[in-house]
């Protein structure tokens, strides 16, 4: 396909150089070829190493698999690099690869569950065990406990799965006891946001609270639980909000218990909330809420839940989303860089450089492009000798300023918007000159010795002692000054010639006196 692609770009530039402002059989022409075919061998030089990449990830992924399937501990197969990436983001990033494509990291979201094991594994069965599931579009990723400090190893590897956006959400499980610790709720909030700055990125914060309910709420219609809360909310809006959830609670939990005595979980979580439950969360959330001291974690949302059953039959790394996910994985908050995002500013600069280059370029394309065909279409309407006259002298009138000008910007430089592509004055000036001196020389220069030898010949024809020979001797003068420089255009003085011409009163016939005065003096 590449080479098609360049066989066909070299093709049109052989064939069609004109469009790109080029002269055929031009050294620029050969340049143009050139960087066509460098362009497509840099191409096929970085696909090939982007193939051997890939074999060898999916070699190294292989070996891991085999290795993990064997019950050995993890050996790097390969460079020194390879030890220091995360064994579980490897075979991660190769099954989502394998399963979403090579454009996978748009269609997936990534959420690192961070707490005690017990609590992880009661929202998300199975995921201590396998370090990372996947469902539905969803990954979930194991963090380990949030008051230990995090775990360079796993942010490096989340922060080379994903760059620009390495975490959709951080989800911490907690029961009502742990809430209530305090100090271990600080450590773990500021583990967090160290977490956030080694990882040049803070996503979207979710508590959810893991009610004990025991194994009696099985079968129990699910449905997810909390509430989602806006930026900058204050401790004032999140009681609000809690306080709106209860009596919906109450209304759901009346009908689960009326259907069956034992789903008695609403109603509770309702129960408590009004008596006692506002109040806490208020408490416990207000560093996190507006002008709180961690305000920058950015909690996104508070959720309830029992502890959900493992389903046996599950393939490894599976995970089948249950209802009471849906306020997570349906929130489409995003989180935002922490620092100054040196990587995201040079590559907007790179882009608003190439932007403004490929506009310039194009403006300058239209501009070279329109000032050829004017130059063109101006000589050919000077040349043309079916056109009246007068148009013919509008033209040459119009040519000649075009080539002044181009004569300035070879001396002077081109204007700026026509500095990005490759200049084409001197070779235009040089294409158009030859028609030019042509249709100046039937114009005005034969009609010009035409008119000058008529009056000297008519002078020569005077008596000797004629008083016109001294009336007029001094314009006489000028006149065959005028003559001589006819032969010699190199050497006239243009300002003379067409000062003398225009008082010697030259005329064209049917011309208007208007397009003589304007035409003539230049």
């Amino acid at each position: 396909m590449t080479v098609a692609v360049v066989v066909a770009l070299c093709t049109f530039i052989h064939r069609k150089p004109a469009l790109l402002g080029v002269e055929p059989g031009s050294s620029q022409q050969m340049y143009w070829m050139a960087g066509v075919i460098a362009a497509g061998v840099v191409f096929l030089i970085i696909m090939g190493v982007y193939h051997l990449l890939n074999r060898h990830a999916a070699v190294q992924n292989f070996e891991l698999r085999r290795q993990l399937a064997a019950g050995d501990d993890y050996r790097a197969v390969t460079t020194k690099k390879a030890d220091s990436r995360h064994p579980a983001m490897v075979e991660l990033a190769a099954f989502l690869r394998d399963r979403y494509g090579p454009f996978w990291r748009r269609k997936i979201r990534l959420l690192l569950v961070t707490g005690e094991p017990e609590q992880a594994e009661a929202i998300a069965p199975g995921l201590t065990g396998q370090h990372w599931l996947e469902g539905d579009h969803t990954v979930l990723i194991y963090g380990g406990r949030p008051s230990a400090e995090p775990d360079v190893a796993l942010l490096t590897a989340l922060k080379k799965l994903r760059r620009s956006r390495p975490l959709d959400g951080i989800i911490w499980p907690l029961t009502e006891e742990q809430s209530r610790q305090t100090a271990q709720l600080d450590k773990g909030w500021r583990e967090l946001i160290n977490g956030g700055k080694r990882l040049g990125f803070q996503a979207p914060f979710y508590l959810w609270q893991v009610c004990d309910n025991g194994d009696y709420q099985s079968g129990r219609v699910l449905q997810s639980v909390g509430c989602l809360l806006p930026e900058g909310c204050t401790p004032e809006q999140l009681a609000a909000m809690l306080e709106a959830q209860t009596l919906p609670l109450t209304e759901q939990g009346m009908s689960q218990l009326l259907t069956d005595n034992r789903h008695d979980f609403l109603l509770r979580l309702a129960h408590t909330l009004a008596e006692r439950g506002i109040t806490h969360w208020q408490t416990v959330l207000k560093p996190l809420l507006a002008g709180g001291a961690f305000s920058s974690l950015r909690l996104r949302g508070l959720m309830f839940s029992p502890p959900l059953a493992a389903v046996p039959e599950a393939a490894p790394h599976a995970w089948l989303p249950s209802p009471v996910w849906a306020g997570i994985t349906g929130d489409n908050a995003r989180g935002r860089a922490v620092g100054f995002p040196w990587l995201r500013t040079a590559l907007m600069s790179a882009v608003c450089v190439l932007a403004i280059g490929g506009a310039g370029m194009t403006t300058s394309f239209f501009a070279n492009r329109a000032l050829v065909q004017e130059t063109s279409i101006q000589t050919a309407r000077a040349l043309d000798t079916r056109l009246p006259l007068a148009e013919q002298l509008v033209a040459l009138h119009t040519l000649q300023g075009e080539l002044e000008r181009l004569q300035y910007r070879i001396r002077e430089g081109a204007p700026w918007y026509q500095r990005f592509g490759p200049e084409r004055n001197q070779q235009l000036l040089a294409a158009a000159f030859p028609g030019y001196a042509q249709a100046a020389n039937r114009l005005v220069r034969d009609v010009a010795v035409d008119h000058l030898q008529q009056q000297l010949n008519a002078f020569v024809a005077l008596p000797p002692n004629s008083p016109q020979r001294t009336a007029t001797g001094e314009q006489r003068y000028k006149q065959l000054k005028a003559l001589l420089m006819t032969s010699r255009p190199e050497k006239a003085d243009a300002a003379f010639f067409s000062t003398t011409l225009m008082a010697d009163g030259l005329r064209y016939e049917n011309i208007p006196e208007g397009v003589r005065q304007s035409v003539l003096p230049s």
